[in-house]
């Protein structure tokens, strides 16, 4: 759970979808507009800014957060999976419990078992994906009004398998500002 004192900050535009561009027949290929640039953590708490948006000049606010308050959020996605995981555990082995006693009259609790084993499951795998793509930025702002808006942060991982083909991103280096008016240390 290495956490660097920098962090890539990558805004995304989306520029549109073509329908039937996919490898499978019948898939959609979306289209995105990625500028970065590297930013460097604050040594407690948040910092709040501004990115400039190449694509359209729109100013899109976000938040970076400390290594501390990162690895935080990490670690309470990383235990919403354990704690998933741990139920849909506890809910097979009743399971396997209650067929070895061969209890005829207990139908609706095995199906109720299993779904709370399957509830679990996807609990545990969904908080351990959030856990591994947690980088510590987040759009800032109001949540409502960022609903549909064509901006998103994303980690680099989870863009380089989300965009294709490569030959249609628009790469462009990211102007940002921050609202505390300390300079920026690193630019790349």
């Amino acid at each position: 759970m290495r956490i660097q004192a920098t962090v890539g900050l990558r805004l995304s535009h989306y520029l549109g979808n073509e329908p039937g561009r996919g490898p499978e027949v019948g898939s959609t290929v979306h289209f995105y507009g990625v500028q970065t640039v590297m930013v460097e953590r604050p040594a407690r708490g948040s910092r709040t800014g501004r990115a400039r948006c190449v694509t359209c000049g729109e100013w899109v606010p976000f938040r970076v957060r400390g290594k501390a308050r990162t690895r935080r959020r990490k670690c309470v996605k990383y235990a919403a999976a354990l704690l998933g995981l741990s139920l849909c555990y506890l809910a097979m082995s009743a399971l396997i419990r209650m067929d070895a006693q061969d209890d005829v009259s207990s139908t609706g609790a095995d199906l109720g078992l299993l779904a709370v084993a399957a509830c679990g499951f996807l609990g545990g795998l969904t908080g351990a994906v959030l856990g591994l793509i947690e980088d510590g930025i987040t759009k800032g702002g109001s949540r409502l009004r960022g609903l549909t808006s064509v901006h998103m942060f994303k980690t680099p991982k989870v863009l380089r398998a989300m965009r294709r083909p490569r030959d249609r991103d628009i790469a462009h280096r990211l102007e940002i500002e921050f609202d505390d008016n300390q300079p920026q240390r690193t630019g790349d």
